[in-house]
């Protein structure tokens, strides 16, 4: 019954124009049903844990909170993966080499003035973010830091960095500035208290952050971080971007669902956005 409900729902959305996340998932959020999420470790948590089918990816579409199916593990060169289009291309071959020279793994980029800052991250291997020349001919090592993301705001370029592997979870926000002789240099200037998976900057001037363990926002001008939601419950389930909506609710796209947070009272309460009822059980079987 709910899977023929979300197919005529879906048919819907697209005579109306409405992009749909598959054929039969609305790309809506306000159409996916609301429920409370998993605890870390229990059946449900188990159950979306293993769903490698389904990670979603957040964003706005005409102020409205969307989804759509990530369609590779990782959208390395912009930290807003759905608009990853107006993001400048490289126009050099990024070299490649081993971890332990800090050029290899995932690679995240930004132009600066005097050429490109990219950041290489082989995770528990080895990591490390270079300046290269307009044409990448030169380079110099800035620092060891694992980036996984590039955010220009009123205060500078920052970029945010940390790993979360076995028990270890660390991350924080970093400036990049460039010193003496024009060097890039990496400056601390917010402890995250654990790794970021996935952040936002908004028009605001607010940087909100999905660490492995809570939800924090950062005051890009001045480093104030505050605390919206500890103990979160998505650690393990890979977020991997993050819309936040006018209203101020957050929406973090990852394995098998969607997180939303939103001001309850004095603090913060998260849900659990699912495409459909069936998704809501104890057991990966027959996912589709």
């Amino acid at each position: 019954m709910y899977r023929t409900t979300w197919v005529v729902l879906a048919a819907l959305l697209i005579q109306s124009g409405t992009p749909v996340a598959r054929a039969d998932y609305p790309a809506i959020l306000a159409a996916w049903v609301v429920t409370r999420p998993p605890g870390v470790g229990d059946s449900r948590w188990l159950a979306a844990n293993s769903d490698t089918g389904h990670e979603w990816v957040v964003f706005l579409s005409d102020r409205r909170p969307s989804v759509r199916p990530r369609s590779v593990r990782r959208e390395r060169d912009s930290p807003y993966p759905e608009r990853q289009e107006s993001y400048p291309r490289m126009p050099f071959a990024i070299p490649r080499g081993t971890a332990k020279d800090g050029l290899a793994g995932e690679w995240f980029s930004t132009r600066v003035a005097d050429g490109w800052l990219i950041g290489f991250n082989a995770g528990e291997f080895g990591s490390a973010l270079w300046w290269f020349s307009p044409n990448g001919t030169e380079r110099y090592r800035v620092s060891d830091d694992q980036v996984v993301g590039f955010y220009t705001t009123a205060t500078g370029l920052l970029a945010l960095e940390g790993i979360a592997h076995g028990t270890t979870s660390r991350g924080r926000v970093i400036r990049l500035v460039r010193g003496p002789g024009g060097r890039w240099q990496s400056v601390p200037f917010t402890d995250l208290g654990g790794a970021p998976e996935a952040a936002v900057l908004s028009p605001d001037g607010f940087l909100t952050v999905a660490t492995h363990e809570r939800l924090v926002r950062v005051h890009a001008t001045t480093g104030k971080l505050d605390v919206l939601l500890s103990d979160a419950f998505w650690g393990g389930l890979y977020p991997n971007s993050l819309a936040v909506a006018p209203s101020g609710t957050v929406y973090i796209g990852m394995r098998h669902g969607v997180a939303r947070v939103e001001k309850a009272g004095a603090g913060y309460e998260a849900r659990w956005l699912l495409p459909s009822r069936e998704f809501d059980r104890g057991d990966n079987e027959g996912f589709r």
